[in-house]
């Protein structure tokens, strides 16, 4: 699949630059360049996250912004079209001096834990018939017409929106792991990747073998 510039799901992109450097995949062209209106979130437009994100970056956001991360990315098990993005994101957060890294690596673990349960409850997921490009919510008109487009809109990506959030989150596992720290991140660090109650019937072996295989997949 050919990914737009703009449009390329998180699991697609390749290098960590250094945060707002500009060059790459910075942060700063994360949030300008994703199109967060037209990404649906669990109860509406992603348009609020890059602000909120900018407030994790320089240690301003409250607990308020957090638990309103936290409330858009999942919700009961349940990903959505925005979270892959948004996890990204996160992930890029982490690196912020002045960012509280264990309240990020709390809500990257709620979405690891509904991403694996999804991943490892499916037999197979393939790429998505229609492309992510083409599935975006259509421009805001107002919040009528959206009422009415949430109560109706339906995606086929849904299980990939779970495979991608995954990806990301496996792809940084060095860093995460980094944090193992003395300190409230470091507590989080470290049971970030222990076995958690799952809903599928899979041996730690299994888990083993399918992340495994979801490290080694192409990632461009």
């Amino acid at each position: 699949m050919n990914w737009s510039a703009d449009l390329r799901p998180p699991s697609a992109m390749t290098g960590r630059d250094s945060l707002m450097n500009g060059t790459g995949n910075s942060l700063q062209e994360l949030l300008a360049s994703t199109p967060w209106s037209r990404l649906m979130t669990a109860y509406s437009r992603a348009t609020d996250f890059p602000e909120m994100a900018r407030k994790v970056a320089d240690g301003t956001a409250d607990q308020a912004t957090f638990e309103q991360i936290a409330d858009d990315i999942e919700q009961q098990d349940t990903l959505f079209q925005a979270s892959p993005y948004m996890v990204d994101v996160l992930i890029k957060l982490l690196d912020c001096p002045e960012a509280d890294v264990a309240a990020i690596l709390s809500i990257l673990k709620t979405v690891y834990v509904a991403a694996l349960d999804k991943y490892l409850s499916t037999d197979h997921i393939e790429e998505p018939e229609i492309s992510l490009e083409d599935d975006l919510l259509p421009p805001f008109v107002d919040e009528d017409d959206d009422e009415e487009l949430f109560e109706e809109w339906d995606s086929d990506n849904w299980l990939y929106w779970h495979q991608l959030c995954l990806g990301s989150i496996e792809a940084a596992r060095e860093r995460i792991e980094s944090y193992k720290v003395d300190g409230p991140a470091g507590d989080a660090a470290l049971v970030f990747f222990e076995a958690a109650p799952l809903g599928h019937d899979k041996s730690q072996q299994q888990v083993e073998e399918a992340l495994a295989r979801l490290r080694s997949a192409p990632r461009t």
